[in-house]
């Protein structure tokens, strides 16, 4: 089974964290993508760091454009 997280905001770094939890002691594929919205380190790699995160799979690094 593949579970995908898809993450773009300081509060869903945080969010993500119990979830790779919980997903951690199952036989699960879990990948986790990134929006890039929070590009800045202080913005995101903190928490990332911080939290122990699981690494990235996919960054899709939209930035501070526009998202239409």
């Amino acid at each position: 089974m593949r579970i995908v997280s898809i993450v773009g905001a300081r509060p869903q770094f945080v969010k993500l964290k119990p979830v790779a939890e919980a997903l951690g002691d199952r036989y699960v594929e879990h990948l986790v993508v990134r929006t890039g919205r929070h590009y800045d380190a202080d913005m995101s790699d903190v928490f990332f760091d911080g939290l122990s995160l699981p690494s990235v799979h996919t960054n899709l690094d939209v930035g501070s454009g526009t998202h239409g």
